[in-house]
């Protein structure tokens, strides 16, 4: 019993007790989570590939949980980390998870372009970055798939890059 650990909680405007709530996923302060989860509407949340990761109406941007009405700036991701990430979510079949890579304005279009596409073998085809272009805030790179060249062009504001062309 000397593990057991009692935590008062409010959700909703009403205050619920509950025991080990670490085990549960409930918290109340970040501290409550294990490793790099955080506290958010009383829920244990961790990295995020989706908005479907996030609790409430929380969306998930570069990898984290935002609250959509916060000025927030999400984490920074370098155009390394972006082109990595696309090439995972690919690999993985994952649609939802490689339209966060796009930027906002963007992000309907290639979903629909993208769930046109063998991911799996586009990923495959990225395998290594080939800069083609470069300048302060705009980065491209380029794969060959099918016999086809491609770029992915980037933008990298405040540290932290989105795909804005493929």
């Amino acid at each position: 019993m000397n593990n057991l650990k009692i935590f008062s909680v409010v959700v909703g405007g009403l205050s619920l007790m509950a025991a080990d709530c670490s085990s549960k996923n409930i918290c109340s302060t970040d501290t409550d989570c294990p490793g790099d989860k955080l506290c958010l509407e009383s829920k244990c949340t961790g990295p995020c590939v989706s908005d479907n990761d996030c609790p409430g109406t929380y969306v998930c941007e570069a990898s984290q949980c935002m609250n959509p009405y916060s000025t927030a700036v999400p984490q920074p991701r370098t155009a390394v980390e972006t082109w990595e990430g696309l090439r995972g979510t690919f690999q993985n079949n994952n649609l939802e998870a490689a339209v966060q890579y796009f930027a906002p304005h963007v992000r309907d279009t290639y979903k629909y372009f993208l769930s046109h596409v063998n991911l799996p073998k586009v990923g495959a085809a990225m395998p290594t970055i080939t800069e083609t272009f470069s300048t302060n805030k705009f980065f491209q790179y380029g794969f060959e798939y099918e016999g086809k060249k491609y770029a992915v062009t980037m933008n990298c504001e405040n540290e932290t890059c989105q795909i804005i062309g493929l």
